[in-house]
C-alpha cells in the first residue's frame, strides 16, 4: 500500500509540475514577444523622424549630389586616376576598337 501511494504523491507533484510548466511558458514566450515588439515600436518612433527630415533633404540635394560626383569622376579619369569602373571601361573602349579594325565607310 506504501508503494502505491507514494506513486500517487510522485504523480501529483509531477502533474502540478507540469501544468505550472503550461502557464509559464507560454507566459514567458509572450513577455518576450511584447517585449520585442515594445523595442520595435520604440525604433519606428525615433526613425521616422529622422525619415520625415532626411528624405525630403536628399530629394531636394540628388540633382547636385549626382552631376557632382558624376563631373568628379570623369575629372579623375581624364587626369589619368583609374576611379572605380575605370578597368571596365577600358575594356569596353577595347573591345569597340577591335571590332572596329576594317570597318570601312562605302557610302560613295
Amino acid at each position: 500500500m506504501a508503494a502505491n501511494g507514494s506513486d500517487q504523491h510522485v504523480s501529483l507533484d509531477q502533474q502540478f509540475y507540469e501544468d505550472l510548466v503550461k502557464i509559464v511558458v507560454p507566459m514567458i514566450f509572450a513577455g518576450h514577444i511584447i517585449s520585442l515588439s515594445i523595442v520595435g515600436l520604440a525604433i519606428f518612433l525615433i526613425l521616422i523622424p529622422m525619415f520625415m527630415i532626411l528624405i525630403p533633404l536628399f530629394i531636394i540635394m540628388i540633382p547636385v549630389l549626382f552631376p557632382a560626383s558624376f563631373i568628379f569622376w570623369i575629372c579623375s579619369y581624364l587626369t589619368g586616376e583609374h576611379p572605380i569602373g575605370a578597368d571596365q571601361l577600358e575594356e569596353v573602349r577595347k573591345k569597340i576598337v577591335k571590332a572596329a579594325v576594317g570597318f570601312t565607310y562605302n557610302w560613295i
